[in-house]
């Protein structure tokens, strides 16, 4: 109860560190890591220039650029949670996740279970709101879920690529040699 309490009125519980900001424990804000903002800057500029994340991981890779623990390797996961993630556009969902129960503390997400605030403005962005809107327009487009919960590919290597659909099934029709 005292953390949707803490939630309802904008408070950041359970912060857990992302790239390009600091969590000062003492005032609970965000605090902007310019160094690491210069990478999620890059990140998104890429992926809206039309970079997959795994080319984005190798082009970081390439530069030296180490992740937020030190790591030299840069997963796929990690670009796309970065793409994902509302924080860099100022904003914080919280109840993302919720413990089932006390006693084990296992989280699970959720799925509209309990309740999830979106706070606007919360903090100073890093990147613009139409830049991260572009980006999550790009990442529905390529995602391979459609809504009646088939998979989808995207691929645009060929002139008919995802165009072309089965008279009886919907799906998509791939080139074969």
């Amino acid at each position: 109860m005292g953390l949707k309490m803490k939630a309802k009125q904008g408070e950041l519980i359970g912060f857990n560190s992302c790239m390009g900001y600091f969590y000062n424990t003492e005032t609970g804000k965000l605090i902007l890591n310019e160094e690491e903002a210069e990478i999620v800057k890059f990140i998104f500029k890429r992926y809206v220039e039309g970079a997959g994340a795994h080319t984005i991981a190798r082009n970081l890779e390439a530069k030296g650029i180490k992740t937020k623990k030190g790591m030299d390797n840069w997963h796929d996961s990690a670009i796309a949670g970065i793409i994902r993630n509302e924080k860099y556009v100022g904003d914080v969902v919280m109840g993302k996740t919720y413990t089932v129960d006390p006693i084990s503390k296992k989280r699970i997400v959720n799925f509209g279970e309990q309740d999830r605030y979106y706070i606007k403005d919360h903090h100073e962005p890093i990147i613009s709101r139409e830049l991260f809107n572009k980006a999550q327009e790009i990442r529905e487009k390529r995602s391979r879920r459609t809504n009646d919960g088939k998979i989808n590919r995207h691929s645009m290597d060929y002139p008919f690529s995802n165009i072309m659909k089965c008279k009886y099934c919907g799906g998509t029709i791939i080139r074969r040699k």
